[in-house]
């Protein structure tokens, strides 16, 4: 009887995973499953699985035009493309925001760099270095680059979210005087 209980429950959890590894998205009202790309993706030996999807690297997110991403991008097959991009992952999403204000986080660690104590010219008075160079403390800037480092590692470690299936769904649209491309992710099934 344990044996059965044992069985049946190895069973149940390989159902179960074999679920979550289903990669399945609605694009236009049809259920597509992409499982079988991502598996060639990750081996590519034999014909390729549903050729009209591609895999997209996004290099940069430009803007949103009517609801739409503006990337850059380099396309499987194609090279390197502007293209406008529909149901983006939220994984995918974050991903670039973060790296945003990884960004904005470096800057600062720049600029505080010039602004830490003792870094300032000889002659100038204290109250004249207070007031056009507010000082950072050594501790401060050692606690913005430990952040920063951090935001690195945590880029670093989800830079697949930067690729993503799409495919191209046959439109352009005119954004300052050019033809973009509109490639759709499609909605991600659960």
């Amino acid at each position: 009887m344990k044996k059965l209980i044992l069985s049946i429950a190895v069973a149940l959890e390989l159902v179960a995973s074999a679920a979550e590894q289903t990669d399945k998205r609605n694009i236009g009202g049809s259920v597509v499953d992409l499982t079988p790309v991502r598996k060639w993706l990750a081996d590519r030996h034999g014909e390729r699985p549903l050729k009209h999807w591609k895999e997209v690297h996004i290099k940069k997110i430009v803007g949103n035009t009517a609801g739409l991403d503006q990337c850059e991008a380099e396309i499987e097959g194609a090279g390197h493309s502007e293209i406008l991009l529909s149901h983006m992952p939220p994984e995918t999403k974050a991903y670039f925001n973060d790296q945003t204000q990884l960004e904005a986080m470096e800057a600062e660690v720049a600029e505080a760099s010039k602004k830490t104590e003792n870094t300032h010219p000889a002659g100038n008075t204290k109250r004249a270095r207070a007031v056009a160079h507010p000082v950072v403390s050594q501790a401060q800037l050692q606690t913005l680059r430990k952040q920063v480092t951090t935001m690195q590692e945590k880029q670093k470690a989800n830079q697949s979210h930067a690729k993503v299936l799409a495919m191209f769904i046959g439109r352009n649209m005119p954004i300052s005087g050019k033809k973009m491309e509109v490639w759709d992710c499609g909605v991600m099934m659960k």
